[in-house]
């Protein structure tokens, strides 16, 4: 099998789907940092950019010269690129498997539990006491909720501390398995069978 291939391609995005589709069939709500999301995203879509624009732009010159040897600084040049964007993120929580109504329904028990001073304008809520300021962005046919923050200018110890605080809530919290994990599943799989067929055939 050659290195770029299909497979190459096609591989590592049918992993990241398969990934999606279990954490959405999950019996329990899932949840993720905003590093952790981008992680597995970038893995995720590794394969295309090696075998797409890598493969376009690479230099045919610097092939007959260097040989293979020449992917090595255009990989590290995709690695210390999303480093880059990895540390520009800012802050976020994806919560999987989770509805609106009970989010608001965890934050009203973490806030009594923990005394907070809480500030609500519409999605954006600001939590003084550890210095975070969020909006609550959710799509409610995925069953999927993300709390990005709102400004540059965050604690990331506050998110630490609400982080652990929503895992707790968690603990006791059985949401049922969401079908589009199914959906992400099977796409997975075809993903990853047209992959195989392709490189075999070449």
């Amino acid at each position: 099998m050659q290195f770029l291939s299909p497979l190459t391609a096609l591989g590592p995005l049918s992993i990241y789907l398969i990934f999606l589709g279990l954490v959405n069939l999950s019996s329990k709500t899932r949840l993720l940092t905003g590093r952790q999301d981008f992680i597995a995203l970038s893995l995720g879509v590794s394969g295309l950019i090696v075998v797409g624009p890598m493969q376009l732009f690479l230099p045919q010159e610097a092939m007959i010269r260097f040989g293979s040897n020449a992917w090595y600084p255009l990989i590290l040049l995709y690695l210390f690129c999303t480093m880059w964007l990895f540390l520009l993120n800012r802050p976020r929580l994806i919560l999987y498997n989770l509805k609106k109504k009970d989010l608001f329904c965890f934050m009203e028990h973490i806030v009594r539990r923990e005394k907070w001073t809480v500030h609500a304008h519409g999605n954006v809520m600001q939590i003084t006491e550890i210095g975070i300021q969020f909006e609550i962005i959710s799509f409610a046919a995925m069953k999927n909720i993300t709390l990005r923050a709102t400004r540059a200018e965050q604690s990331m110890p506050g998110w630490q501390v609400l982080r652990k605080a929503l895992l707790t809530e968690f603990q006791t919290h059985h949401a049922g398995f969401n079908r589009a994990g199914v959906f992400f599943v099977a796409c997975g799989l075809i993903v990853a069978a047209v992959g195989w067929t392709y490189t075999s055939s070449v």
